[in-house]
């Protein structure tokens, strides 16, 4: 199983990968799947890439990731719980603010 969020802005990504992960959750279902994010074409990572990353850093208690050095536009996901209700884009903001000094 694999989420594709190519075509997606970083808010809709972030978004839509909070829902698909919750659902599956919800059905019992904690088995691995990739989420295909795109590496970027700047050389440094794509936004969505970027975002979602730190976005998984900081929910490291209900999941846990895997990269794939061959292919970094990939990152595979390990759920072990539910995501908190209102996880999402705004999540993700307020940690790139907090970060940013």
């Amino acid at each position: 199983m694999s989420l594709d969020l190519h075509g997606y802005t970083v808010a809709e990504a972030v978004d839509l990968f909070v829902n698909a992960y919750n659902e599956r959750v919800s059905r019992g279902d904690l088995s691995r799947f990739s989420v295909i994010h795109g590496y970027g074409s700047g050389g440094t990572g794509g936004r969505i890439r970027t975002t979602l990353r730190k976005f998984l850093a900081a929910f490291d208690d209900s999941l846990s990731t895997e990269t794939n050095p061959v292919n970094p536009g990939v990152t595979v996901v390990i759920p072990l719980k539910r995501l908190p209700e209102g996880a999402g884009i705004l999540t993700s903001e307020i940690l790139d603010y907090c970060s940013s000094g």
